[in-house]
């Protein structure tokens, strides 16, 4: 990994290591280990340098990116309130990714020969036939269906949860009464990845998510299935909460180093991967909401996961960004580690 070194007229130096390695034609010689000098203008309070790196790094992958797929569930994989530790499944025999959100819309694709049914039971063939649009995927007592940024499970699979009795949709631990998930249907629930824990396999140790690199999956999943690069993030099931926060995504994979953070651990010297997103807090009313939901992808948060995200943002707007990179027109800038 090339490192840069920053040198005065006073013979003081700065080194950081990049988390790209360079491309051969800033170096007389390629070596990943390498250090070349750039120049600093004594008195520069900023410095910024425009370098052509090579982006073909292993820890951007795709791969590296999900969230807990069905490619990492096992059979018998459990799960756990992630403040707790409170079980909240039985054991789930099967573990399935849910179809992207618009997998109705491609079933003429899909289909070779579609079954051609007599007219006479055609009636309600749209929400009783498999590959109807109107049909609701649901998870069974056997197997739950995973999203990038949920769990989906038949509540026969869920050990005992609590509803609560102010929106009468939000579950919560029934130990520490945390808000992990929502009453998606009846006989059925979904569970934030970022609220709970997960043990992958019985021989495995127990994992956690933290918020941002779940909501940056869910939002990677939705620009490849959309190609929106829009959201309004607003908390409330139907109800309208006094704010939301617009989120643009600027650049959706890259790379970064800083020296101020040291709690990476061995992962520090590859880089952190995240995604560069322009935000703003907005007033979420009805007419708001409505025009953007026009242009824009809408998400819906619980409040406090709503709350942290926007804390998130501006810690790494204020403490990671140069001030200059700060702020586009009305936009502030910020990372979501992904």
């Amino acid at each position: 990994m090339h490192r840069v070194g920053s040198t005065n007229e006073d013979d003081l130096s700065v080194t950081m290591s990049l988390p790209y390695n360079l491309k051969e034609a800033h170096t007389v010689q390629y070596d990943p280990a390498s250090i070349f000098e750039l120049p600093v203008d004594k008195g520069a309070t900023h410095l910024s340098w425009r370098l052509d790196a090579d982006r073909t790094y292993p820890f951007l992958d795709k791969t590296s990116l999900e969230t807990w797929s069905e490619r990492i569930l096992k059979p018998g994989a459990q799960v756990a309130c992630a403040k707790c530790s409170h079980p909240l499944t039985k054991g789930v025999n099967e573990w399935k990714n849910l179809p992207s959100g618009g997998w109705a819309d491609m079933m003429d694709l899909w289909h070779c020969h579609k079954p051609d049914l007599p007219r006479q039971s055609r009636k309600g063939a749209g929400s009783t036939k498999g590959y109807a649009a109107a049909r609701i995927l649901k998870p069974s007592e056997d197997c739950a269906l995973v999203d990038a940024g949920f769990f989906y499970f038949a509540k026969a699979q869920l050990l005992d949860l609590k509803i609560s009795d102010q929106t009468g949709a939000a579950i919560e631990c029934n130990k520490c009464s945390a808000e992990i998930g929502n009453a998606a249907l009846p006989d059925h629930a979904k569970l934030f990845k970022w609220a709970v824990a997960v043990r992958p396999a019985a021989t495995e140790a127990w994992e956690s998510l933290e918020l941002q690199k779940v909501f940056a999956a869910q939002l990677l999943a939705i620009i490849e299935e959309t190609a929106v690069r829009r959201f309004i993030v607003h908390s409330g099931n139907g109800h309208y909460s006094k704010d939301a926060l617009l989120i643009w995504v600027f650049t959706p994979t890259l790379a970064y180093r800083t020296e101020t953070e040291k709690r990476f651990g061995p992962h520090f010297r590859q880089g952190i991967s995240a995604m560069k997103v322009f935000y703003k807090k907005v007033s979420k009313t009805p007419d708001i909401v409505s025009n953007a939901r026009m242009k824009d992808e809408d998400i819906q948060l619980p409040s406090a996961a709503l709350k942290e995200l926007e804390d998130i943002l501006q810690k790494s707007t204020t403490e990671i960004l140069p001030e200059p990179h700060r702020k586009h027109e009305d936009w502030t800038i910020g990372l979501l580690e992904s």
